[in-house]
Formats: C-alpha cells, sequence, structure tokens
C-alpha cells in the first residue's frame, strides 16, 4: 500500500525483513502493531495511558483481533464459543440462499438448528488430533504439538501463536482438502 502512495518506490522496503533491517541501522525500535481487519483501529500499547493492546475485538465494527482463533472455534463447533448463534441464523434465512442451514421450527414451540456442513464430527475431530498427535516436524519448526492434542476428547490446549499459525496455515488445509468446493472455499 505504501509502495502506491509514494512517488519513488526505489526507496522503500519492500518486505518485513528489509524494514526491520532498515530501521535496526538507525537505532530505533521495531514494535509489531495489530490492525481491526476491517481497518478501523490499531491495537497498541502508548505512553499517553490509552492501551487498545489488550483488546480481543475491535472497538468500532466488533470483529475479533485474531481471526484465526475464531474460525478455528467455528469449525471445531466449541461449545458457547462459536459465532453461528441463533440470531445469525435468522440472518442466513434472511440474506442467504442456504435452506439447510435455516432453523427449522419444532412442534414444542422451539426452534431447531441443523448442524452445519462445515461442523467436524466428534469423530473426525478426533481422527484430527491423532493425526496431529503422530505427525513428526523438522526440530525448528512448530514445537511439539503432541503436547497440545488431546486424542481422546478431539480437542486442542495451549498452542503457542507460532504453533497456532503452523496449524491454521499449513496443516488444517491438508485436513479439509476432503471437504466438498462449495464447503472448503468459505473457509479458506
Amino acid at each position: 500500500m505504501m509502495l502506491n502512495a509514494t512517488p519513488t518506490k526505489d526507496n522503500l522496503p519492500t518486505n518485513f525483513y528489509d524494514a526491520k533491517k532498515l530501521v535496526s541501522n538507525l537505532g530505533l525500535e521495531v514494535r509489531k502493531i495489530d490492525c481491526c481487519i476491517s481497518g478501523c483501529m490499531l491495537f497498541y500499547d502508548n505512553e499517553f495511558g490509552t492501551s487498545d493492546g489488550a483488546l480481543e475485538e475491535c472497538k468500532f465494527c466488533k470483529s475479533p483481533r485474531f481471526q484465526i482463533r475464531s474460525k478455528a472455534i467455528n469449525l471445531m463447533d466449541v461449545k458457547d464459543k462459536t459465532k453461528d448463534n441463533e440470531k445469525a441464523r435468522q440472518d442466513i434465512e434472511i440474506w442467504c440462499n442456504r435452506k439447510e442451514l435455516e432453523l427449522k421450527p419444532q412442534p414444542n414451540g422451539k426452534l431447531l438448528k441443523p448442524k452445519a456442513n462445515y461442523n467436524l464430527t466428534s469423530q473426525e475431530a478426533k481422527a484430527v488430533c491423532q493425526w496431529l498427535k503422530e505427525l513428526r516436524m523438522l526440530d525448528g519448526y512448530a514445537s511439539n504439538l503432541e503436547r497440545c492434542v488431546d486424542a481422546n476428547t478431539g480437542k486442542l490446549n495451549g498452542m503457542k501463536s507460532h504453533d497456532c499459525h503452523i496449524f491454521m496455515e499449513q496443516l488444517l488445509p491438508i485436513v479439509l482438502t476432503s471437504l466438498p468446493n462449495h464447503e472448503l472455499n468459505p473457509l479458506t
């Protein structure tokens, strides 16, 4: 974006490594600052007392700061954590043409929320966890993912941020290749 905004493209670094090298030569500190996915705000701590660095969601649009966590929660269908709730299903009925995801009225007056086809069943989640438990990687690529996996319950716990990144960006797409394209495309 900066390259498009400036008249001379020769003087600007083209990647993070070059920028870090340039800044370190100046004796300045490098700080990573997260940005809202919609561009509403920056998540950082400053010296004036206003601290947005600890926030988990945007103050303006309420989108989650860490999209990876949000996608994983929806995929694994974590109870009381997923954003796939009754209100979202009512919006699907209004805005989308996905009859299989609409709420179904029951004879007792309650609404039944059908299971989404992109959610893993407990057996599938256990199979993914078993695969992760048996997976071997090069030293330094990711820490021991085996310690984060509970194959009996099909849950992942205590992943460090780099491990989570490796899982979501490198390993999960391998697992999801068995899904049909109409289910896979919205997730990737």
